[in-house]
Protein backbone atom coordinates (compact mmCIF):
# COMPACT_ATOMS: atom_id res chain seq x y z
CA UNK A 1 0.00 0.00 0.00
CA UNK A 2 1.10 3.77 -1.37
CA UNK A 3 2.33 5.50 1.89
CA UNK A 4 0.44 9.02 1.66
CA UNK A 5 2.39 11.81 3.41
CA UNK A 6 1.31 15.70 3.90
CA UNK A 7 3.18 18.72 4.37
CA UNK A 8 2.13 21.73 5.63
CA UNK A 9 4.26 24.95 5.34
CA UNK A 10 5.21 27.85 2.96
CA UNK A 11 7.07 28.52 -0.14
CA UNK A 12 8.53 31.16 -0.93
CA UNK A 13 10.90 33.16 -4.13
CA UNK A 14 14.24 32.72 -3.31
CA UNK A 15 17.14 35.19 -4.78
CA UNK A 16 20.74 34.55 -4.24
CA UNK A 17 23.45 35.50 -5.36
CA UNK A 18 25.24 33.97 -8.60
CA UNK A 19 28.98 32.84 -9.21
CA UNK A 20 30.74 34.74 -11.29
CA UNK A 21 34.44 35.72 -12.03
CA UNK A 22 33.77 39.10 -12.09
CA UNK A 23 32.61 40.90 -8.93
CA UNK A 24 29.59 41.85 -11.03
CA UNK A 25 26.30 41.37 -8.38
CA UNK A 26 24.29 39.23 -10.31
CA UNK A 27 21.25 37.17 -8.26
CA UNK A 28 19.19 34.63 -9.61
CA UNK A 29 15.18 33.36 -8.92
CA UNK A 30 14.74 30.16 -7.62
CA UNK A 31 12.13 28.80 -4.85
CA UNK A 32 12.19 27.15 -1.24
CA UNK A 33 10.72 27.33 1.81
CA UNK A 34 11.60 24.87 4.97
CA UNK A 35 8.72 22.66 4.53
CA UNK A 36 9.04 22.59 0.51
CA UNK A 37 12.59 21.65 0.65
CA UNK A 38 11.53 18.69 2.78
CA UNK A 39 8.38 17.93 0.52
CA UNK A 40 10.71 17.83 -2.48
CA UNK A 41 13.55 15.75 -0.99
CA UNK A 42 10.61 13.48 0.03
CA UNK A 43 9.31 12.88 -3.42
CA UNK A 44 12.36 12.29 -4.57
CA UNK A 45 12.83 9.75 -2.30
CA UNK A 46 9.57 8.02 -3.99
CA UNK A 47 7.47 9.40 -0.94
CA UNK A 48 4.18 10.22 -2.40
CA UNK A 49 3.90 13.70 -0.66
CA UNK A 50 0.62 16.80 -1.03
CA UNK A 51 2.11 20.31 -0.09
CA UNK A 52 -0.68 22.20 2.05
CA UNK A 53 0.06 25.71 1.24
CA UNK A 54 -1.34 28.91 -0.78
CA UNK A 55 -0.65 30.72 -3.76
CA UNK A 56 -1.98 33.61 -5.95
CA UNK A 57 -3.22 33.97 -9.49
CA UNK A 58 0.06 35.82 -10.53
CA UNK A 59 2.35 34.64 -12.90
CA UNK A 60 4.78 33.92 -10.20
CA UNK A 61 2.51 31.79 -8.54
CA UNK A 62 1.94 29.72 -11.59
CA UNK A 63 5.41 29.41 -12.08
CA UNK A 64 6.03 27.81 -8.30
CA UNK A 65 2.87 25.42 -9.10
CA UNK A 66 4.66 24.21 -12.38
CA UNK A 67 7.33 23.61 -10.62
CA UNK A 68 6.56 21.71 -7.74
CA UNK A 69 4.34 19.33 -9.96
CA UNK A 70 7.81 18.98 -12.03
CA UNK A 71 8.99 17.49 -8.72
CA UNK A 72 6.20 15.08 -8.76
CA UNK A 73 4.49 16.78 -5.52
CA UNK A 74 0.91 16.49 -4.87
CA UNK A 75 -0.41 20.34 -5.35
CA UNK A 76 -4.11 19.59 -5.33
CA UNK A 77 -4.11 20.83 -1.62
CA UNK A 78 -2.71 24.06 -2.62
CA UNK A 79 -5.20 27.14 -2.62
CA UNK A 80 -5.65 29.93 -5.07
CA UNK A 81 -5.93 33.03 -3.20
CA UNK A 82 -7.29 36.30 -5.13
CA UNK A 83 -5.07 39.47 -5.11
CA UNK A 84 -2.38 37.85 -2.60
CA UNK A 85 1.23 36.60 -3.98
CA UNK A 86 4.37 34.58 -2.59
CA UNK A 87 6.50 35.74 -0.31
CA UNK A 88 10.02 36.16 -0.79
CA UNK A 89 13.41 36.16 0.37
CA UNK A 90 16.82 36.61 -0.12
CA UNK A 91 19.76 34.73 1.28
CA UNK A 92 23.43 36.04 1.99
CA UNK A 93 26.44 33.48 2.62
CA UNK A 94 29.63 34.24 4.65
CA UNK A 95 33.09 32.98 3.89
CA UNK A 96 32.14 29.33 5.29
CA UNK A 97 28.94 28.97 3.39
CA UNK A 98 26.81 29.85 6.67
CA UNK A 99 23.59 31.58 5.35
CA UNK A 100 21.52 34.51 6.85
CA UNK A 101 18.06 35.48 5.12
CA UNK A 102 15.94 38.31 4.81
CA UNK A 103 12.37 38.16 4.12
CA UNK A 104 9.53 39.82 2.74
CA UNK A 105 6.50 37.45 3.66
CA UNK A 106 4.00 39.29 5.96
CA UNK A 107 1.05 39.60 3.64
CA UNK A 108 1.94 36.21 1.40
CA UNK A 109 -0.47 33.91 0.06
CA UNK A 110 0.09 31.38 2.14
CA UNK A 111 0.38 33.47 5.66
CA UNK A 112 -2.82 34.74 5.00
CA UNK A 113 -3.97 31.16 4.10
CA UNK A 114 -2.50 29.80 7.75
CA UNK A 115 -5.21 32.65 9.25
CA UNK A 116 -7.84 31.22 7.93
CA UNK A 117 -9.49 28.81 9.66
CA UNK A 118 -12.52 27.75 7.60
CA UNK A 119 -10.32 27.31 4.27
CA UNK A 120 -8.04 25.25 6.81
CA UNK A 121 -10.70 23.13 7.76
CA UNK A 122 -11.82 22.69 4.16
CA UNK A 123 -8.52 21.42 3.28
CA UNK A 124 -7.40 19.00 5.96
CA UNK A 125 -11.24 17.22 6.05
CA UNK A 126 -9.17 16.46 2.49
CA UNK A 127 -6.10 14.36 3.94
CA UNK A 128 -7.94 12.81 7.35
CA UNK A 129 -7.44 9.51 5.85
CA UNK A 130 -3.30 10.41 5.19
CA UNK A 131 -0.96 8.11 6.78
CA UNK A 132 1.58 11.48 8.13
CA UNK A 133 1.23 14.76 8.26
CA UNK A 134 4.61 16.68 8.39
CA UNK A 135 5.05 20.82 9.45
CA UNK A 136 7.87 22.66 11.37
CA UNK A 137 7.59 25.13 13.98
CA UNK A 138 7.24 28.50 11.35
CA UNK A 139 4.38 26.88 9.48
CA UNK A 140 3.34 27.32 13.01
CA UNK A 141 4.80 30.36 13.41
CA UNK A 142 2.46 31.91 10.51
CA UNK A 143 -1.06 30.88 11.92
CA UNK A 144 -3.24 32.89 14.19
CA UNK A 145 -3.46 31.93 17.34
CA UNK A 146 -7.01 30.48 16.90
CA UNK A 147 -5.77 28.52 13.63
CA UNK A 148 -2.85 27.33 15.89
CA UNK A 149 -5.22 25.80 18.37
CA UNK A 150 -7.60 24.08 16.14
CA UNK A 151 -4.56 22.44 14.21
CA UNK A 152 -3.35 20.95 17.46
CA UNK A 153 -6.86 19.31 18.12
CA UNK A 154 -7.11 18.13 14.95
CA UNK A 155 -3.43 16.67 15.17
CA UNK A 156 -4.91 14.63 18.46
CA UNK A 157 -7.91 13.74 15.93
CA UNK A 158 -5.41 12.69 12.78
CA UNK A 159 -3.49 10.60 15.51
CA UNK A 160 -6.40 8.80 17.31
CA UNK A 161 -7.73 7.26 13.85
CA UNK A 162 -4.09 6.04 12.72
CA UNK A 163 -1.80 9.02 11.36
CA UNK A 164 1.69 9.88 12.45
CA UNK A 165 2.98 13.35 13.16
CA UNK A 166 5.69 14.58 12.42
CA UNK A 167 7.46 17.91 13.47
CA UNK A 168 10.91 19.92 12.76
CA UNK A 169 10.95 22.88 15.43
CA UNK A 170 12.66 25.26 13.02
CA UNK A 171 12.61 28.25 15.69
CA UNK A 172 12.59 31.25 14.07
CA UNK A 173 12.46 34.46 17.13
CA UNK A 174 11.38 36.96 14.74
CA UNK A 175 8.06 35.23 13.95
CA UNK A 176 7.02 35.04 17.28
CA UNK A 177 5.88 37.89 19.71
CA UNK A 178 7.64 36.03 22.58
CA UNK A 179 9.61 33.46 23.48
CA UNK A 180 6.78 32.70 25.74
CA UNK A 181 4.66 32.25 22.83
CA UNK A 182 6.85 30.12 21.37
CA UNK A 183 7.39 27.65 24.04
CA UNK A 184 3.94 27.57 24.93
CA UNK A 185 2.96 26.65 20.98
CA UNK A 186 6.11 24.24 20.66
CA UNK A 187 5.24 21.90 23.96
CA UNK A 188 1.43 21.75 22.17
CA UNK A 189 3.44 20.31 18.55
CA UNK A 190 6.02 17.96 20.87
CA UNK A 191 2.71 16.39 22.41
CA UNK A 192 0.87 15.60 19.91
CA UNK A 193 3.68 14.45 17.60
CA UNK A 194 4.99 10.81 17.07
CA UNK A 195 8.81 11.98 15.08
CA UNK A 196 10.68 15.19 16.18
CA UNK A 197 13.69 16.42 14.43
CA UNK A 198 14.73 19.26 16.21
CA UNK A 199 17.84 21.49 15.50
CA UNK A 200 20.04 21.67 18.73
CA UNK A 201 21.13 25.29 18.41
CA UNK A 202 17.00 26.19 18.12
CA UNK A 203 16.71 24.40 21.09
CA UNK A 204 19.03 25.62 22.74
CA UNK A 205 17.92 29.21 22.20
CA UNK A 206 14.61 28.61 22.96
CA UNK A 207 14.87 26.49 26.01
CA UNK A 208 18.45 27.20 27.33
CA UNK A 209 18.85 22.95 27.31
CA UNK A 210 22.55 22.41 28.38
CA UNK A 211 23.13 19.07 27.00
CA UNK A 212 22.11 17.21 24.22
CA UNK A 213 20.94 14.51 26.26
CA UNK A 214 19.14 17.26 28.80
CA UNK A 215 17.24 17.92 25.06
CA UNK A 216 16.08 14.71 24.19
CA UNK A 217 15.32 13.57 27.64
CA UNK A 218 12.84 17.00 28.06
CA UNK A 219 11.18 16.28 24.52
CA UNK A 220 10.82 12.37 25.72
CA UNK A 221 9.10 13.58 28.32
CA UNK A 222 6.28 15.01 26.43
CA UNK A 223 5.52 11.69 25.31
CA UNK A 224 7.22 12.12 21.94
CA UNK A 225 8.53 8.47 20.88
CA UNK A 226 11.09 8.79 17.96
CA UNK A 227 13.71 11.87 18.53
CA UNK A 228 16.32 12.93 16.55
CA UNK A 229 18.45 16.15 17.06
CA UNK A 230 20.17 17.51 14.33
CA UNK A 231 23.79 18.76 14.93
CA UNK A 232 25.01 20.69 11.86
CA UNK A 233 28.11 19.75 10.61
CA UNK A 234 28.25 17.08 13.30
CA UNK A 235 25.71 15.35 12.21
CA UNK A 236 22.54 13.99 14.56
CA UNK A 237 22.37 12.37 17.78
CA UNK A 238 19.64 10.32 19.63
CA UNK A 239 18.89 8.49 22.66
CA UNK A 240 18.88 4.78 22.65
CA UNK A 241 17.96 4.01 26.21
CA UNK A 242 20.49 5.79 27.82
CA UNK A 243 22.92 4.99 25.47
CA UNK A 244 23.72 8.29 23.88
CA UNK A 245 24.67 7.87 20.43
CA UNK A 246 26.06 10.41 17.63
CA UNK A 247 25.79 10.16 13.84
CA UNK A 248 28.70 11.82 12.53
CA UNK A 249 28.27 13.47 8.90
CA UNK A 250 32.40 12.89 8.44
CA UNK A 251 34.33 15.62 6.90
CA UNK A 252 32.52 17.61 4.41
CA UNK A 253 33.23 21.26 2.78
CA UNK A 254 30.43 23.35 2.70
CA UNK A 255 29.29 25.92 0.02
CA UNK A 256 25.74 26.94 1.24
CA UNK A 257 23.99 25.27 4.58
CA UNK A 258 20.67 26.31 3.48
CA UNK A 259 18.64 23.45 3.24
CA UNK A 260 20.31 21.17 5.32
CA UNK A 261 18.47 20.33 7.93
CA UNK A 262 15.39 20.18 5.73
CA UNK A 263 17.07 17.64 3.34
CA UNK A 264 18.38 15.24 6.36
CA UNK A 265 14.60 15.40 7.35
CA UNK A 266 13.33 14.20 3.94
CA UNK A 267 16.27 11.65 4.24
CA UNK A 268 15.03 10.04 7.81
CA UNK A 269 11.30 10.27 6.96
CA UNK A 270 11.47 8.12 4.15
CA UNK A 271 14.48 5.70 5.73
CA UNK A 272 11.80 5.20 8.38
CA UNK A 273 9.02 4.31 6.07
CA UNK A 274 11.02 1.82 3.84
CA UNK A 275 11.97 0.29 6.69
CA UNK A 276 15.54 1.53 8.04
CA UNK A 277 16.16 1.54 11.45
CA UNK A 278 16.84 4.22 13.47
CA UNK A 279 20.76 4.49 13.20
CA UNK A 280 20.41 3.63 9.19
CA UNK A 281 17.73 6.33 8.60
CA UNK A 282 20.39 8.83 10.39
CA UNK A 283 23.13 7.55 8.04
CA UNK A 284 20.79 8.26 5.31
CA UNK A 285 19.71 11.88 6.22
CA UNK A 286 23.12 12.55 6.75
CA UNK A 287 24.09 11.58 2.87
CA UNK A 288 21.63 13.76 1.69
CA UNK A 289 22.00 16.47 3.70
CA UNK A 290 26.01 16.52 2.99
CA UNK A 291 24.85 16.97 -0.69
CA UNK A 292 22.73 19.72 -0.42
CA UNK A 293 25.65 21.67 1.60
CA UNK A 294 28.10 21.21 -1.44
CA UNK A 295 26.29 22.93 -3.98
CA UNK A 296 24.20 26.69 -3.73
CA UNK A 297 20.77 26.54 -2.95
CA UNK A 298 18.13 24.72 -0.95
CA UNK A 299 17.36 22.75 -4.07
CA UNK A 300 19.69 21.01 -5.72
Amino acid sequence: MTVKLATLGECLIEISEVDTKTNENIKKFAYGGDVLNTSVYLSRNNIKTSFISALGNDINSQWLLKEWQKENIDCSHVQKLEGYYPGLYMIELDDIGERSFMYWRNNSAAKNFFKNIPLLKKTLRNIKDFDYIYFSGITLAIMSEAVRDYFINYLKKFRQNGGKVIFDSNYRPILWKTQYQAKYNYTKAYKNCDIALPTYDDEKLLFNYKTKKECVQAIQKKGVKDIVLKLGKDGCFYLEEDKQVLVSTGKVKSIDTTGAGDSFNAGYIAAIINGKDKNNACKYGNSIAKDVIRKKGAII
